[in-house]
């Protein structure tokens, strides 16, 4: 067959069909429905032979408008985003509990989707610390309530096990993937821990569905972890994003949602053609206008309508029209309807009787307001970017009583945004950095208010620069702190960063500053005024110490670490204090200036060297340590037998009897310091002894016996 189109046309709506479509579409009577894929050739025709019945039968145009209903109106698939509740979330990356990253991401990212996305919220691992059942449908699939939805995803504690497999598949059949394109969106550190098999579900659910896609956000996972679960992207054709900060974070997120959100949206009945002349004895008609406040102006922009049946009232299955048309001129049955206006975050709705024959003419009042945010620094400054509103509904209880919180109703980052509300009392709260503002605001019915809030805050740039390079120093820590008499030490901190150049928003006041690189630190204060923004460059003159461990003769095959400890020896002569230790090999510090003790440790028995340094401002320092080492083999013969035992508990001693080291090892290797030892073998509650003389750089097998 060829790649020719049909084009059916009723009432001035043209639709063109082709029999190679997936799908078809069919106008009828003023509404679209759709054709399954396996009937598409002959529905085309047929469509096309029931149009004149429309015509010919009184009232069958309604009554196809109305049977379309339900199929148009079938489940939308959309998204489900699963979020990690388990215990590990509280593991740190860069300094932050990862559940701390995922919920400041969601803050930022989700007002730009807000009522965008068709999505729902699923935790696993949050409630129970030993279940791999602990899987719940924290937020429905719907429209998106930016504000609701953050609520719920706080609301995660993590605690448990990480039974990801029970969630993937408990949201596929919520999404009814089967019959739905759907989305999943799985949040996660690490892999699943309670043993099914997850990759075989992946593949199943891929099988059985109609296009099911599952994208994987692995938040500082393992390398092992991310491998796999790389299964559950590669069989569903989705992302596996591999994050390691919070701005990676926030990127995945927003890549997702926007990817979900270019989803072609259904509308139950698209709207019908406008009849220019208006007769009483005419087919049944509503029309449809929508005002902020009483005897206010016809809005024409922004609202959604949805209506339904009374009887239906509460059953998305059962509506009849939704749409953005501002004034909807709509061809319903006579009979008793639901109709509701909603204007971004304000709905209201009233019960509607669609007379017979002629017009009916409904406008519904939001009795709403609309407010302009804007924050400033500073009066007469520039209004503030980067900025966090908070939106909430005062509640009517007076406080100290029990009753409902403040509701949350809006939560956005968009710079001046406006916003419609239900008249009333609220609390504005603005976030920037770390100043936080807040203001009571009453809305009244058809009124715009300007809401300027001053912050009364600054910027203050940090900047760590090497004294001898001059170079910007990355890798340094900042930590701002203010004075608070009840914590302790007297201060608390507010905010940190290991940004290159942090840029901090601090309410105007004065602040200790540390900065911190490797082990040397400097301690400062800066004054932050509103409105101005101040740049503190901090020369850091510190010194670079290198290490590395030389071990002679046999010992230096040895397959064992160094282990370095600096000590920090105290200006004023007191007790040595130990600011840093590793395993690392050849390791570098960066230390203030002032005498340290260095102790370089081989294995785990008393093998080892102590060195003291002093070092001075922007020397920099390679040491090379010389650990002399012995390697002692030991194992136990009892008499007459041919083998070593195995039950033996070894004591390696001073000869005055000091414990050096001990293993349950029955044939120990360890290095050792050069030196005279007595060595202590324990068999079946006896004790067996051995003085053994150990040179540097040898290795001697030492043999105990019950002789």
């Amino acid at each position: 067959m060829s790649d020719s189109f049909i084009t059916v046309s009723y009432q001035g709506i043209r639709h063109m069909l082709s029999p190679k479509n997936i799908t078809g579409t069919a106008a009828i009577a003023g509404g679209l429905t759709t054709i399954p894929a396996n009937t598409v050739r002959h529905a085309v025709f047929a469509a096309a032979l029931a149009m004149p019945l429309a015509v010919l039968v009184p009232g069958a145009g309604a009554k196809a408008q109305q049977a379309a209903g339900p199929t148009a109106n079938a489940a939308p698939g959309g998204t489900i985003l699963i979020t990690d509740g388990s215990r590990t979330m509280w593991g740190r990356l860069r300094g932050s509990p990862k559940v701390s990253l995922a919920r400041n991401a969601m803050k930022q990212v989700l007002p730009e989707f807000d009522n965008r996305l068709t999505i729902g919220l699923m935790a696993f691992g949050h409630r129970d610390r030993r279940s791999c059942s602990d899987v719940e449908l924290l937020s429905p699939v719907k429209k998106l309530n930016a504000a609701r939805f953050l609520k719920a995803f706080n609301s995660v504690n993590p605690r448990g096990r990480a039974p990801l497999t029970s969630a993937i598949e408990r949201a596929a059949r919520i999404l009814d993937h089967r019959n739905n394109k759907s989305t999943i969106i799985l949040l996660s550190d690490g892999f699943e821990n309670c043993r099914p098999d997850t990759c075989r579900l992946a593949r199943r659910l891929e099988r059985e569905g109609r296009d099911l896609t599952i994208h994987v956000i692995a938040l500082g996972m393992k390398p092992r972890d991310r491998r796999n679960i790389s299964c559950i992207t590669n069989a569903t054709n989705g992302k596996l994003i591999s994050v390691g900060s919070s701005a990676a974070l926030n990127r995945a997120l927003s890549e997702l949602f926007k990817r979900a959100a270019t989803r072609p949206v259904k509308v139950a009945i698209a709207p019908p053609v406008r009849r220019p002349n208006f007769d009483p004895n005419a087919p049944p008609e509503l029309l449809l206008t929508a005002i902020l406040a009483a005897k206010g102006p016809v809005l024409s922009t922004g609202l959604e309508w949805r209506i339904r049946p009374k009887s239906a009232a509460g059953t998305d299955e059962k509506d009849v029209y939704l749409g953005k048309d501002p004034q909807p001129r709509l061809k319903l049955a006579p009979g008793e309807y639901i109709v509701e206006a909603r204007l971004e975050g304000v709905k209201a709705g009233k019960t509607v009787t669609i007379a017979k024959t002629g017009q009916t003419r409904a406008t519904i009042n939001l009795n709403a307001g609309r407010v302009k945010l804007q924050a400033f620094a500073d009066r007469g400054g520039q209004a503030l970017k980067n900025v966090f509103y908070t939106i909430y509904r005062k509640s009517e209880k007076p406080v100290g009583t029990s009753g409902p919180a403040n509701e949350v109703v809006a939560i956005t980052s968009t710079p001046e945004p406006e916003y419609t509300l239900k008249s009333g009392s609220y609390i504005i709260t603005v976030q920037h950095g770390g100043t936080r503002s807040e203001r009571v605001v009453n809305v009244a019915p058809g009124k715009t208010g300007n809401i300027d809030i001053i912050m009364y805050s600054g910027e203050l740039v940090l900047d760590a620069i090497n004294q001898r390079t001059g170079k910007a120093i990355d890798g340094a820590y900042y930590f701002i702190y203010e004075d608070a008499p009840l914590a302790s030490g007297g201060r608390r901190e507010i905010a940190r960063s290991a940004a290159l150049k942090p840029d901090f928003r601090l309410p105007a006041g004065t602040y200790h500053i540390r900065v911190k690189w490797g082990q040397a630190e400097q301690l400062l204060r800066a004054t932050v005024r509103a409105g101005k923004r101040k740049t503190l460059t901090i020369p850091m003159n510190t010194a670079s110490m290198s290490l590395t461990a030389r071990i002679r003769g046999d010992a230096a095959g040895e397959n064992q670490p160094v282990k370095y400890e600096i000590l920090r020896e105290p200006d004023d002569g007191g007790t040595p204090r130990q600011i840093a230790q590793t395993s690392r090999e050849n390791p570098t510090f960066n230390l203030d200036a002032g005498n340290y003790i260095i102790i370089a440790k081989f294995g785990s028995a008393n093998a080892r060297t102590r060195t003291r340094v002093g070092l001075s401002p922007g020397q920099s320092v390679s040491l090379t340590l010389d650990i002399p080492a012995a390697i002692m083999t030991m194992e136990f013969r009892p008499e007459g037998s041919e083998r070593p035992s195995r039950d033996v508990f070894w004591t390696i001693a001073t000869p005055e009897g000091g414990t050096i080291w001990t293993t349950g090892n029955p044939a120990p290797r360890t290095p050792i310091s050069p030196g005279t030892y007595m060595v202590i073998a324990e068999h079946r509650g006896k004790l067996y002894r051995r003085t053994i003389n150990m040179r540097s750089g040898e290795t001697k097998r030492v043999t105990v016996s019950t002789n």
